[in-house]
């Protein structure tokens, strides 16, 4: 599968997608930190901005499989000022689906904050979604939280696939392959419970957590524009899982927490090893890679099955 990545971040995709083999024809990310650590790891194609009227056509003479893209989440955030359309940012997701119809991949995923959804009184998205089936994609979405999916921390966000021509295997992506009987775990849990899972996902070995709303406990949670760090807020987690003592995450727990391998924001920037604040910032804007594994996972075999 060759596939393009749009608002690229980090590369939550190529860490979810490299294992099965696929391959990153280009990239389009503007923000220099965020381009340092995709260049020390990956070093793709990158067109930049994808205002830029000659991208679309770039892209389409890639001929990539499947276009992935996390749109900038901020102007739909209830943590921001909710500007919607009216925020440049946020209507880069109609830059995304214009895109999209120059290019005309098989496959489309596209990720955002749930604030997306009601944004504009829902205008926005209804509109995006009109948008890709006026293109001729069968289109689904679904809200995901990837604490089912192996990372503890909620962290609930809006998943639109599309398939080129078939809604049905849109369909089969988020509702079957990515269904409540693999992945999803529902038990009753203790304070042990959590402090256990909590704390072999910080030593390393990442489990599912869960939180016991009797004790009001968040025992790992991202803070910012609906879970960012954007907003210069840091990450916190309770040390001894009581109310009593709190402490900062450290930015590689919060690699560990999005699925990120150790270190992964650690890189160069400028002659010097990448500074905390932005490491915060840009993991808290990616999205988690168990979950974008799974997807991909689904696409897989929804491909399979059809052959």
């Amino acid at each position: 599968m060759n596939y393009v990545s749009l608002c690229d971040g980090i590369g939550a995709a190529h860490c979810a997608f490299r294992p099965l083999g696929w391959n990153c024809l280009a990239v389009a990310e503007i923000d220099a930190q965020c381009n340092a650590v995709i260049k020390h790891h990956f070093n793709f194609k990158n067109y930049g901005d994808i205002t830029n009227k000659k991208v679309p056509g770039k892209i389409r003479s890639d001929k990539p499989d499947l276009i992935i893209g996390g749109t900038p989440c901020q102007s739909f955030s209830v943590a921001g000022k909710r500007q919607g359309l009216g925020d440049p940012r946020g209507r880069l997701l109609y830059r995304f689906a214009t895109i999209i119809q120059a290019s005309q991949p098989r496959w489309i995923v596209w990720e955002n904050v749930l604030g997306a959804i009601s944004s504009d009184h829902g205008d926005a998205f209804s509109k995006f979604i009109h948008y890709l089936t006026e293109c001729g994609y069968g289109v689904a979405w679904r809200v995901l939280d990837a604490k089912f999916f192996g990372v503890p921390q909620k962290r609930r966000r809006v998943f639109v696939v599309g398939c080129f021509g078939d809604i049905a295997r849109a369909g089969q992506v988020l509702f079957e392959s990515v269904g409540m009987s693999r992945g999803f775990t529902s038990r009753k849990v203790t304070r042990q419970d959590h402090r256990g899972d909590v704390a072999n996902c910080l030593r390393g070995r990442s489990q599912l957590a869960h939180r016991d709303d009797a004790d009001n406990l968040v025992a790992c949670t991202l803070t910012g524009s609906d879970g960012g760090a954007s907003n210069g807020c840091v990450p916190l987690v309770a040390e001894t899982l009581t109310k009593s003592r709190v402490r900062r995450l450290t930015p590689l727990e919060c690699e560990r927490l999005q699925g990120f391998p150790d270190d992964y924001t650690l890189v160069p920037y400028k002659g010097r090893p990448m500074k905390d604040s932005p490491r915060y910032t840009m993991i808290g804007n990616s999205i988690a890679v168990p979950v974008l594994k799974r997807i991909a996972d689904a696409i897989e075999q929804t491909n399979e099955r059809r052959q």
